[in-house]
């Protein structure tokens, strides 16, 4: 064989152009990763979401992100498969190319965090006998199962605390009945 001309060129690798969150949904405990405006995306095999919350990483979840007819690529997080823990959610975006390799692209962060709503108590006959606790517009990472008012006098601290169970309302609140005698001294 003899060689008669030689040349080079030079195949760019994939790059993510952005990547942010999208979709979030609180309540529901999820949100969204998506990756757009890559370039050279011919090459990309797989893209690649390691997602956690915890410090240690403890609660790392591998996501294969889907391909969208635009051309992005978009991941599907639910904390429910990171043990429901509130805080600062943290995504790495890796390119696996057509050769195999695999490249950090990049990142991004979502917070699924409590909001304490707004608490209030009311004397439902006014006799101070009976109470209505509610809490409405709290916002609880995963939706919560059960919601519960903690309740005591004044006189020797928690020395009569009561849990009341409370009951789910049409409109998203939690409310519960509180009865004073169940306690041993007013205040």
């Amino acid at each position: 064989m003899i060689i008669l001309q030689a040349n080079t060129f030079s195949v760019q690798s994939p790059k993510a152009g952005n990547v942010e969150i999208t979709s979030k949904d609180i309540n529901k405990g999820t949100f969204t990763v998506k990756v757009s405006g890559i370039t050279n995306s011919s090459a990309v095999r797989e893209v690649l979401v390691p997602v956690w919350c915890a410090a240690d990483q403890s609660d790392i979840k591998w996501y294969t992100a889907s391909r969208q007819s635009d051309g992005s690529y978009e991941a599907e997080v639910n904390i429910k498969n990171h043990k429901y823990h509130a805080g600062t959610y943290t995504a790495h975006i890796y390119f696996k190319d057509i050769t195999g390799d695999m490249n950090f692209e990049g990142s991004t962060s979502c917070e699924m965090l409590f909001k304490a709503g707004d608490l209030s108590v009311k004397d439902t006959d006014g006799t101070q006998k009976r109470y209505q606790a509610s809490i409405k517009n709290a916002e609880i990472p995963g939706g919560a199962k059960e919601i519960c008012f903690a309740v005591w006098s004044e006189t020797g601290g928690q020395d009569d605390i009561v849990w009341y169970q409370g009951t789910r309302n049409r409109d998203g609140s939690w409310s519960a009945t509180i009865s004073a005698d169940k306690h041993q001294d007013g205040g």
